[in-house]
């Protein structure tokens, strides 16, 4: 299952280079659903949460994030 967050992660990222925040959002949310800990899917959340204009799911993602990897910096 850890390939198939992989692969929802890695697509989220080209959609978002896309432009199409919709379908990266979703990708990525369904890479952290299969894999909780998966932090750089909670940082691509995040950070695409923060481009759309609503910080408060992109702070909740970065604290995922946070969470998972304390020696972020």
């Amino acid at each position: 299952r850890p390939h198939s967050a992989m692969a929802h992660f890695q697509l989220g990222c080209c959609l978002w280079r896309a432009n199409d925040r919709d379908g990266a959002i979703a990708h990525l949310r369904e890479a952290v659903r299969i894999q909780p800990g998966y932090v750089a899917a909670h940082g691509g959340l995040g950070a695409v949460y923060m481009e759309a204009g609503d910080p408060l799911a992109a702070v909740a993602h970065l604290r995922a994030a946070a969470r998972h990897e304390p020696n972020l910096p």
